[in-house]
């Protein structure tokens, strides 16, 4: 009887150290598929890639982790930062040329500038502090309407996104990251 006790812990430990063994080297083989994906220049590459792993199902441990880099801004932020595509100071020199002169990338999408309120842009950290706007926007109502076309910058790098409905656009995919040194028409 104490043999076949002693037989079965056998292979009852000998299965759970095949299986954590199996777990260790599935670990090992997510973390160098996300670092080899994050081996790049470009962060919207590196977000595309992250993206294609993720929609494989082969960054499954890793996943939620992962998914903060395109649907939170502050791990966008500091993804941004950790690529060398950081922000610069607010001094940093604005393009030269002029908005109206101003050629076009041909990205067009939805890009999360702060709150508005009835008249204007609400300041604070989450309002009109995240805008840098070349000439000040006209005030009152109907101020969005007035602001088409008007140039300006970010004062923190963030990921220009596809558009989507409401309530679904942070979820949209990254198109390209934008820094503070980049000009933008609203």
């Amino acid at each position: 009887m104490g043999a076949i006790i002693a037989f079965l812990v056998n292979i009852g430990s000998d299965a759970w150290t095949k299986s954590r063994h199996l777990a260790q080297t599935a670990r090992e083989a997510e973390a160098a598929m996300i670092q080899k994906a994050m081996d790049q220049d470009d962060p919207t590459k590196v977000v595309a890639r992250l993206r294609l792993l993720d929609a494989a199902g082969m960054i499954g441990r890793h996943g939620d982790q992962v998914v903060r880099l395109w649907t939170d801004e502050r791990a966008a932020h500091l993804f941004l930062a950790a690529q060398g595509g950081g922000d610069k100071p607010d001094a940093a020199a604005a393009p030269s040329q002029p908005c109206d002169k101003a050629q076009s990338t041909g990205q067009a999408g939805w890009l999360y500038l702060g709150r508005a309120g009835k008249l204007g842009w609400v300041g604070g950290e989450k309002g009109s502090d995240m805008i840098r706007w070349e000439a000040p926007p006209l005030g009152g109502m109907g101020f969005l309407e007035k602001a088409k076309g008007t140039c300006l910058h970010v004062a923190h790098s963030k990921f220009l996104r596809d558009d989507a409905p409401v309530g679904e656009k942070h979820n949209a995919p990254v198109k390209t990251s934008v820094t503070p040194t980049m000009r933008l028409r609203r």
